[in-house]
């Protein structure tokens, strides 16, 4: 991830937090399209401005707790209006922020990632709705240095993924009883003009339908087994400034069904084709020290 060029002059602690939802797996949090929760959440206050302490003359109440709100949206996309309208919606984002050379070989396995300011957000969301696409929006505060997790849903019975690896080898792989997954890990540095740091992970997952046994410490235990992949060598870093967004969509689905990201986002459901547009804007946010009731 990025390195941190402000420790030098300021001291910035990320809260490590993060709602338990029963999930076992690394305990990342899984959004659910379908249900999004509702639950209470506090306000965030916006980081404010000013020169940081420095580290001689740090004290207690000058430690800064950065948390971070992600506002993220599915846009869902008739296959047929999303071939037509794909390249005018590309004409908003800026693919070139990971490198040309990094922007190529992830369209070559099914993604396009690009940054957008708030205006291209907006002109975004105008055409969606000119086009009458299905838009599911969650909000969360993710107060963790952890990752969180988008749940695409399930993938096709017995489908197979391919990829281009970097020297441009391909490798076919495939899965029954499987979800798809996107793992968005964040890194910020602030509090000036706080830049992020979000990294895109696909992953496939599953796990053996009964659990199985094996002896660990000399103990017996019962536990599935994970049979999935994280695609790491396709993790993306990409840095966002404020009030910007991270666009993430497929490639071309109808040249190339099975290049991982076409895979990942494209659905079918109720007799229609989908393309999946994710619109994610990291807003980090200052968070109130904990009171310490022994200090005067």
């Amino acid at each position: 991830m990025a390195s941190h060029p402000s420790r030098q002059t300021a001291v910035l602690l990320t809260a490590v937090l993060l709602a338990t939802t029963g999930c076992e797996r690394w305990q990342w949090f899984d959004f659910n399209w379908n249900q999004p929760e509702q639950t209470a959440e506090p306000e965030p206050n916006p980081v404010s401005e000013g020169p940081p302490p420095t580290i001689n003359s740090t004290t207690r109440s000058d430690v800064v707790t950065i948390g971070m709100l992600f506002d993220v949206e599915r846009v869902l996309i008739p296959d047929h209006i999303a071939a037509q309208k794909r390249e005018k919606f590309r004409t908003y984002m800026d693919e070139s922020r990971q490198g040309l050379k990094l922007a190529a070989y992830l369209a070559r396995n099914g993604f396009r990632i690009g940054v957008t300011d708030a205006a291209g957000l907006e002109a975004l969301r105008d055409q969606f709705d000119h086009l009458n696409a299905t838009r599911e929006r969650i909000q969360h505060i993710a107060q963790s240095g952890l990752p969180i997790t988008l749940d695409l849903g399930s993938l096709p019975s017995n489908k197979s993924i391919f990829i281009f690896a970097p020297d441009g080898t391909l490798e076919g792989t495939s899965f029954q009883n499987a979800t798809k997954h996107l793992h968005i890990d964040f890194d910020v540095v602030c509090p000036d003009n706080c830049h992020t740091t979000l990294r895109v992970t696909p992953e496939i997952f599953k796990q053996t339908q009964q659990p199985h046994w094996q002896v660990r410490d000399g103990t017996v235990d019962y536990s599935k087994l994970y049979e999935g992949r994280v695609f790491r060598e396709l993790a993306t870093d990409i840095e966002l400034k404020a009030g910007e967004a991270l666009i993430i969509g497929p490639s071309d689905p109808q040249d190339a069904k099975s290049a991982l990201g076409n895979v990942l986002l494209t659905d079918l459901s109720a007799g229609r084709k989908w393309e999946t547009l994710i619109c994610i804007v990291p807003q980090p946010y200052k968070q109130a020290p904990p009171k310490d009731d022994s200090m005067p």
